[in-house]
């Protein structure tokens, strides 16, 4: 069996401050406690440079300046191994073209969901 999921570091990148409050929230409801928020795609850019270690970020598609998809492309092209989830209250299929060409792993639906998060999270 793979790593527990309260051993998994998480980076979630939301431009909303509540939501990047309620996943802190939901995530230690889950018992992972090694979480970074940050609140735009570029930041998630330098967090990655400077922390490539992290088992899965959360990646919010809609934010001003860079989406979610950007960020997730750029993370990748860095060379990042680890999951990259999207976030999004949109419908979104994982047949999506942006949604690969984003090489982005799985999806999360707001309004999160506790039992959807650990699972798409730490059973994936």
């Amino acid at each position: 069996m793979g790593q527990l999921c309260e051993d998994f570091s998480v980076l979630v990148v939301d431009d909303n401050e509540i939501n990047l409050m309620l996943m802190e929230d939901i995530l230690d409801v889950i018992d992972i406690k090694k979480v970074k928020t940050i609140d735009s795609g570029i930041q998630a850019i330098h967090e990655i440079e400077q922390n490539p270690n992290y088992d899965v970020v959360v990646m919010d598609i809609c934010m001003p300046g860079m989406d979610g998809y950007e960020a997730s492309k750029k993370i990748r092209h860095m060379g990042y191994q680890g999951r990259i989830v999207a976030l999004t209250a949109n419908l979104l299929s994982k047949e999506d073209p942006k949604f690969q060409e984003a090489m982005m792993d799985d999806i999360l639906l707001k309004p999160i969901d506790l039992n959807m998060i650990k699972k798409v999270l730490c059973f994936s």
